[in-house]
């Protein structure tokens, strides 16, 4: 095999390990107004299955008593990236997005929370992952396999809301793998 062919075999793999994290495509969305409700209850959250790519819900909470509750399994093999706040309808109340570990949704008082962080349409366009990072400082993003419940809450009107849930492959072992061998090989190669 020539030298040629190998540098040919890198520089593919590294593209294609680039072009995976910079990549956005569209996988699992959930529109309360075309695919039904999102459950009310955090003993009982509504399942969103997470894949990779943008994961796209929509929603709305209509009054103090609607609240959203969304169950996200990360899977082995991705991580969640970042949650951005895509749209919300009110410039004047502040949302609640709380998240805790498990199926459930448990914690009473927000210190107690996995995280959490409050927007408004000022945050249109920002990580509302990191903010929840940042509140209780009991994770660093992105998000490992686990199992996370999604609180959201809005106590005083009615907001229509979108988040967009990024989520990527973790970097696949064989092509490392495949990485580190050819290094070496490139190395005995030049000392021979």
């Amino acid at each position: 095999m020539t030298r040629r062919f190998y540098t040919a075999i890198v520089f593919a793999i590294a593209f294609s390990i680039i072009g995976n994290s910079a990549t956005r495509v569209y996988a699992a969305n959930w529109n309360e107004a075309i695919d039904g409700d999102l459950n009310n209850l955090g003993q009982n959250p509504s399942h969103f299955a997470l894949e990779p790519g943008a994961n796209i819900v929509s929603g709305n909470i209509t009054a103090i008593d609607d609240e959203d509750y969304i169950y996200m399994q990360i899977p082995t093999g991705i991580k969640l990236e970042a949650i951005i706040l895509l749209n919300h309808s009110s410039s004047e109340n502040q949302t609640l997005f709380a998240m805790d570990t498990g199926y459930t949704y448990q914690s009473v008082i927000l210190q107690d929370a996995f995280g959490y962080a409050e927007a408004d349409s000022s945050s249109i366009g920002e990580d509302i992952l990191s903010d929840m990072a940042i509140s209780n400082n009991r994770f660093t993003p992105p998000l490992p396999v686990n199992d996370f419940t999604l609180w959201i809450h809005q106590s005083e009107a009615s907001i229509d809301y979108s988040l967009e849930f990024l989520v990527a492959p973790e970097p696949a072992s064989l092509t490392l793998l495949t990485i580190g061998y050819v290094v070496i090989f490139r190395k005995k190669r030049k000392q021979a």
